[in-house]
């Protein structure tokens, strides 16, 4: 859903909804919240990290030489098939994501 979509959506439930009077509390406690302290390229970065220790830590621990002898007995047939099932997976998910995305109610 769109960002706009959403905007949308969220301002008709919230015109719905029946506001609770709290005499400014609310207003009060938003207002003594911290505000954030990271920027947008840190937490980025902290991404990217956390995503390239994980990736290391998996490969460390990875069974390679099991791996490296059953994917070396593939005939190009099955390799083929392999990449034909993936790429229409892959097809397929996007076709679906863009159909759901459109017919989502806003």
């Amino acid at each position: 859903m769109s960002s706009d979509k959403f905007d949308q959506w969220l301002d008709d439930v919230l015109a719905e909804e029946m506001y609770l009077d709290d005499d400014g509390f609310t207003e009060s406690v938003m207002a003594r919240l911290p505000q954030t302290q990271l920027s947008e390229r840190r937490i980025r970065t902290w991404n990217w990290l956390a995503g390239t220790l994980a990736t290391a830590v998996v490969a460390a621990f990875f069974p390679w030489a099991q791996v490296t002898g059953v994917v070396t007995g593939l005939s190009t047939e099955t390799w083929m098939i392999i990449a034909t099932a993936t790429g229409a997976l892959f097809t397929a998910a996007a076709i679906g994501g863009g159909v759901w995305s459109e017919r989502a109610p806003v």
